[in-house]
């Protein structure tokens, strides 16, 4: 039976992935299959706007998906906490 990595990794090839695209992924990855934009920017240290756009395009293609709301202590919100 084939795991659902061996499986992302083989839609991977199938799709074209930009470097933004995939130092998102590899960031999450790095996070333990779990972050936030904030995370993201955080640890890429780059502009959140530089990560909420490359989160959509990899959640329209189903490489990430959204997996709960979480309490952001910094901005006091709920946000949404993505996976691979």
């Amino acid at each position: 039976m084939k795991t659902s990595e061996h499986l992302r990794n083989q839609s991977l090839k199938k799709v074209n992935i930009s470097k933004r695209q995939q130092a998102v992924i590899e960031t999450i990855k790095q996070l333990g299959g779990k972050a936030t934009n904030a995370m993201i920017s955080k640890t890429q240290n780059q502009p959140i706007n530089r990560i909420t756009g490359r989160v959509k395009e990899l959640s329209e293609i189903g490489i990430i998906e959204f997996d709960m709301k979480v309490y952001d202590t910094e901005t006091k919100r709920f946000v949404s906490l993505w996976r691979l």
